[in-house]
């Protein structure tokens, strides 16, 4: 844990890594924006940029389907669909400025989890990918309208969001 955050960041980050089932480890980081340099400040809330929250969860078993949601001119999730290299995401249905793209896994229960938890928490999540790839779910929320939930809601929401 004695890694420093990025740049000028000001945060914290927590590890699990022997977490109770289904769980295997969660990782936390929460930045905070630079509040001390009025200039900086305002540069990030111009670029949109607020405190966030970056949440990385391996399960014990691993997701069954690919879903990555992120905001319109997200370049990773713009990437993402055109890599070649990984399974083929079919863009949904999205609502309240999020794009949500999904592999075709009939049977799946992934979709529906992801889509039920973006119907209570839209305008928080920046960008949320839930995988069979290590870490099974990366999630960035805004930690500055994510006031209505505690820690422990929010764990228990995720903690089976990808299985």
């Amino acid at each position: 844990m004695g890694e420093k955050l990025p740049g000028m960041a000001t945060g914290g980050r927590l590890e699990v890594n022997q977490a109770a089932a289904p769980l295997k480890s969660v990782e936390t980081v929460y930045l905070l924006a630079p509040r001390e340099n009025l200039i900086f400040w305002l540069f990030n809330l111009l670029q949109g940029r607020s405190d966030e929250l970056i949440v990385w969860l391996n399960y014990q078993s691993k997701p069954e389907q690919t879903v990555e949601v992120a905001h319109k001119g997200n370049r990773q999730f713009e990437k993402r669909l055109k890599d070649p290299k990984k399974p083929a995401l079919a863009m949904l249905e999205s609502a309240r400025g999020l794009q949500v793209a999904a592999e075709d896994k009939p049977g799946s229960a992934v979709l529906s989890k992801v889509q039920a938890f973006l119907q209570r928490y839209p305008s928080q999540v920046i960008r949320l990918v839930v995988r069979p790839e290590r870490p099974h779910l990366y999630l960035r929320l805004n930690l500055r309208v994510m006031q209505s939930i505690t820690a422990r809601e929010l764990l228990e929401e995720l903690r089976d969001l990808g299985i």
